[in-house]
């Protein structure tokens, strides 16, 4: 109306300047003509100016009423975006959407992307994110009148939603909707199609909703795509009557792509944090460190199964060794044309096997078909550059890992890598110590015998030369009583016995401590084992004891010195049979050996006497060779024969070892070098 008022002035001011120009009056004329036709065409002009704005606001009127149609008619339930656009809508037609969208609704967009992405770089859980978001939706009335909602996120079963969280839905709904397959209802269209679906058909929804404020209600469903990737889907509950608005799906989707984004984001911080605690909580033993890492990356990759295999070079074969949720029905073992065993092979870091039920392992694995897998990642574990076994994970869905998977998987496979480097490590340190700890004690034992020698020299003769007085006096005795009392002999017996008891142990100690030098001869060990058991033969039918004598015959001697040699075979089957007192067997056993465990490079005979007897105790065992060491010492032990024995086989450049169980028998290995060989063992 002003514009109006400023056009008809503008006018009547052109035309009276127009007059007073002219000479056509005074100011006053010109500005007001008295002059009638002068009046009329003025007003005729003034009548054209009027007309021609309201003309001007008719059709302006028309435009908005037809585009207020237009809209109407676009907001029924038939309306969707074209098929096959998901979020990408926003960001390829940002343009059209801003000619479109008015200013105010630009703002409450823009103000929920931002609170949205605000609260994903709170220090919340991905849970606690996506309740608050809901929490911003419903009390958001602008665009859509939201009463519940519910997120999904991708299940372990294929083509599936697991429900993750919900807002303001009743407990028999969220009881109900705990899994759904894809194309069941509104929501698992939405993942299928990868779109937003909205349904004001309760027929949609297969839960029967018995919450009085759900009985009218509609659906608005929304898929949360990262970058081509499904994370899961938005279920709105809106208000009965609400219509389905361009602007109500083109603010949806930019808030699912906030949401996504930040959940993306949360799933991201949670894994690096689960990552950075699991590997800085990493305990001394290396082998509970790979099941934690194995764990881990479970976890982390929302798998069906994980699991670790090594690898044995000697079976060329795979071995489960860290599993994570395996299932039913699984075979451990693996082998060449399976799929750990390709993998291992593989010269990449990162492999995908994508379709199992259309590959070759169909054949091979039945665990493919019995456990539904669809979808195969994992990588080798290396070490030294050497493949020491491989971690993969089994997915019932149709899989395509992205780069942070990818990374994921190979930091836990060099993770698992430095683990099985510290249980080689650990290995070769037990062995390096237990052959440190052996050589200490063959040290300590060799300087126990030095000083027992020194010792022994030192004393032998002053303590041999008392013991021959006594002897001689008891004989002495013996030769005066000529009718000697019954009593009388019987002591000076005991005490000749003991006398020529102490003699002998003085004799073993200067032998022990002086040997006596080695005489070098042929020897055959099957005829010297022969005569060594006929000098027992007495004994041994003093007891119910069978003797197998399994030597054959020999065709290569040795060189030592044979009475040394008997000495010993001596000691040995005499304490077998005395390890049993109520019978058992003897078994006495000889075989060539060349380059075997313990003898390297050279020829050997060993010579193996088995019992049936008492054993050993372990506690006992590791103390057989010390001097004076003894479990007889209530009959006639003295503790120096297995000392003796094996200074004996050692001088003849052989070895003697002891290996026995508490009631399950002993059995002593005596090692010769054939043809006088100098052994390493």
């Amino acid at each position: 109306m002003l514009l109006i008022i400023v056009l008809i002035l503008l006018y009547w001011l052109i035309l009276a300047a127009f007059s007073f120009f002219i000479g056509e009056g005074s100011y006053l004329y010109a500005i007001f003509p008295f002059n009638f036709q002068e009046l009329i065409f003025r007003f005729i002009g003034v009548f054209f100016i009027l007309a021609g704005n309201l003309y001007l606001l008719f059709k302006t009127k028309k435009k908005i009423q037809k585009k207020e149609s237009e809209k109407n008619r676009n907001s029924d339930q038939s309306y969707s975006l074209p098929s096959g656009q998901d979020f990408d809508y926003i960001r390829e037609n940002q343009k059209d959407i801003e000619k479109n969208i008015n200013i105010q609704d630009k703002y409450f967009i823009y103000r929920a992307t931002n609170s949205i992405l605000k609260l994903s770089f709170d220090n919340i859980s991905t849970i606690v994110f996506i309740k608050l978001v809901f929490n911003l939706i419903i009390s958001e009335k602008h665009f859509i009148d939201c009463v519940g909602a519910m997120a999904f996120f991708i299940g372990d079963q294929p083509d599936s939603l697991e429900l993750q969280a919900s807002y303001g839905i009743p407990a028999a709904l969220v009881k109900e909707c705990q899994t759904i397959k894809f194309q069941t209802c509104v929501c698992g269209k939405a993942a299928e199609d990868k779109s937003i679906q909205f349904s004001s058909n309760r027929k949609d929804c297969p839960i029967s909703l018995k919450s009085d404020s759900f009985k009218q209600h509609s659906h608005y469903c929304i898929p949360l795509i990262y970058q081509e990737d499904l994370l899961g889907v938005v279920d709105l509950v809106v208000a009965a009557g609400t219509k389905r608005e361009k602007e109500s799906d083109e603010y949806l989707m930019a808030v699912a792509n906030a949401v996504a984004i930040g959940i993306k984001y949360k799933q991201g911080v949670s894994q690096v944090s689960d990552i950075n605690k699991c590997l800085s909580g990493l305990i001394g033993n290396p082998q509970e460190n790979i099941k934690r890492l194995v764990n881990l990356y479970g976890e982390i990759s929302r798998a069906s199964c994980v699991f670790y295999k090594r690898y044995n070079q000697k079976t060329d074969s795979l071995s489960s060794f860290a599993r994570y949720h395996p299932p039913q029905y699984y075979d451990d073992q693996e082998s060449e044309g399976s799929i750990g065993y390709d993998i291992l092979k593989n010269q990449k870091q990162f492999v995908v096997i994508r379709k199992l039920n259309e590959t070759k392992y169909i054949k091979t694995n039945l665990n493919i078909i019995r456990n539904d897998f669809s979808t195969c990642i994992g990588s080798p574990v290396k070490f030294k550059e050497e493949s020491r076994g491989v971690v993969y994970a089994f997915y019932k869905r149709d899989f395509c890992p992205d780069k942070k998977v990818k990374d994921n998987l190979g930091m836990i496979a060099s993770a698992i890598g430095t683990e099985e480097e510290r249980v080689y490590e650990n290995k070769v340190l037990k062995e390096a110590y237990s052959k440190l700890k052996k050589a200490q004690g063959s040290l300590v034992q060799s300087e126990k015998l030095a000083a027992l020698g020194r010792f022994s020299s030192g004393i032998a003769h002053e303590v041999k030369n008392p013991l021959g007085v006594v002897l001689g006096g008891v004989e002495f005795l013996e030769r005066k009583i000529s009718d000697p009392k019954k009593d009388i002999v019987i002591a000076l017996k005991k005490v000749k016995d003991s006398t020529l008891r102490a003699n002998n142990i003085v004799q073993n100690l200067l032998t022990f401590a002086k040997p006596s030098a080695r005489k070098s001869e042929n020897i055959d060990l099957k005829q010297l084992i022969q005569e060594t058991l006929s000098l027992l033969k007495y004994k041994v039918s003093l007891v119910n004891i069978k003797i197998v004598n399994d030597v054959k015959e020999s065709p290569e001697g040795i060189v030592g010195d044979k009475n040394q040699i008997q000495q010993v075979l001596f000691n040995l089957f005499l304490n077998a049979i005395e390890a049993m007192p109520k019978g058992g067997k003897l078994k006495i056993k000889m075989h060539r050996v060349s380059g075997s465990k313990g003898i390297k490079n050279k020829s050997s005979y060993i010579i193996n006497i088995i019992d049936t007897g008492e054993g050993i105790s372990e506690e006992n065992l590791a103390k057989i060779f010390e001097p004076f060491f003894t479990t007889k010492r209530d009959t006639k032990g003295t503790g120096l024969g297995l000392a003796m024995c094996k200074m004996i086989i050692e001088n003849n450049e052989g070895k003697l070892r002891i290996e026995s169980k508490l009631n399950k028998g002993t059995t002593a290995k005596i090692i010769l070098p054939i043809n006088n060989q100098a052994e390493s063992f």
